[in-house]
């Protein structure tokens, strides 16, 4: 038992300080490394961190990394500001855009210009038959990259990337399914990769980043349908181990399979039924609560969506099926308290889906 729980904690030991690398330790990316010019990532930071719920207007997303590239600008009618959705990318949030969404970040204030060569990581999905569909743009025409979905009468259905002076064509969109892009915006060499695979490359003259725009062109039309979970921006063309560990990060984080919890109801003064399926066969499961928020916290094995202190439930076997199951004691004195509950796959380290609960 005592050894069971030892191990559950130092599962979710704050991570140690690290000197600056593209990825730390636990193959999450380093927010301080110093070509790291934005990250967001739609677990983080939205609303500059205020409580938002299932289906809240985002009206800001603010970097993650140490650098203060924000996203706090959209347009004034709340019907078109992209919504937060909890768990729409695998189990965790994105950002919805339904046809006349954007946010955006300007060149003279939050976002700034990316002069150097640079290379961006994308986390989305497209909704089908959506052409002329921007998911990413700059914030005004004077200094361009953009990332689309081809337009109607140029190569329909097949992604582009736009340098500001010409268009490197690439693969066809794929549909209703999040892909992790990888797009290098080099003077006189591009590229993109689809899920770590190349699938274009292009020989264009290269425009500065001048602010930034996700959704839409940087004028507010051919706006996006679908969401999108997650972007880093480096300021810097990085090396292929770089990239496929960045890439990595995003594939395990977005396209792989994690556990799946639920519970019975949480009552003052009764037991709760924890259920987690989706888990390793016979492998140890690992669960969590916090009473203090939502996270995110960096843990020794990624980001838990707890906030400290993290307290552990003591963990449980899955069955031949991947299935796991144990019982709690919910405390009389608790009532009306809000919490927060996680499980971990101790083979796969794969966190589950997080639990928001109110007692009783």
């Amino acid at each position: 038992m005592y050894r069971s729980i030892a191990l559950f904690l130092s599962c979710f030991a704050l991570s140690a300080a690290a000197p600056a690398q593209i990825v730390l330790a636990n193959g999450e990316p380093d927010p301080a490394y110093p070509w790291l010019y934005a990250w967001f990532d739609a677990g983080v930071g939205v609303n500059s961190g205020l409580p938002t719920a299932n289906g809240d207007p985002v009206l800001s997303w603010d970097d993650r990394s140490v650098s203060g590239h924000h996203l706090r600008q959209t347009p004034p009618g709340t019907d078109e500001q992209p919504l937060w959705l909890a768990e729409a990318a695998n189990a965790w949030p994105a950002l919805s855009f339904d046809g006349d969404d954007a946010i955006w970040g300007n060149e003279s204030t939050e976002f700034g210009t990316m002069t150097e060569e640079r290379t961006i990581f994308l986390v989305a999905r497209v909704d089908p038959g959506q052409d002329a569909c921007y998911l990413l743009d700059s914030a005004n025409s004077f200094g361009r990259n953009s990332f689309l979905t081809g337009q109607p009468n140029f190569h329909p259905g097949r992604w582009q990337l736009f340098t500001g002076v010409e268009t490197v064509l690439s693969s066809d969109v794929g549909y209703e399914m999040f892909q992790v892009h990888t797009l290098y915006f080099g003077n006189g060499f591009q590229e993109h990769f689809l899920n770590g695979a190349l699938q274009g490359t292009g020989t264009a003259a290269l425009q500065n980043l001048r602010g930034v725009t996700l959704g839409a062109r940087y004028n507010l039309q051919d706006f996006l349908v679908g969401q999108v979970a997650e972007t880093l921006f480096y300021s810097q063309p990085v090396t292929q181990a770089d990239r496929e560990a960045v890439e990595a990060y995003l594939v395990r984080k977005y396209l792989e399979p994690r556990p799946s919890l639920s519970s019975s109801p949480l009552l003052p003064g009764q037991p709760v039924s924890f259920t987690i399926s989706g888990c390793t066969p016979h492998g140890a499961v690992y669960l969590a609560y916090s009473m203090t928020g939502p996270g995110p916290t960096s843990t020794t094995w990624g980001t838990a969506m707890l906030s400290p202190p993290v307290r552990p439930i003591p963990p449980c076997p899955a069955d031949a099926n991947g299935d796991a199951m144990q019982t709690a004691f919910v405390p009389g004195r608790v009532s009306g308290r809000p919490v927060w509950i996680q499980a971990m796959d101790g083979e796969s380290l794969q966190m589950s889906n997080v639990l928001a609960e109110v007692i009783g």
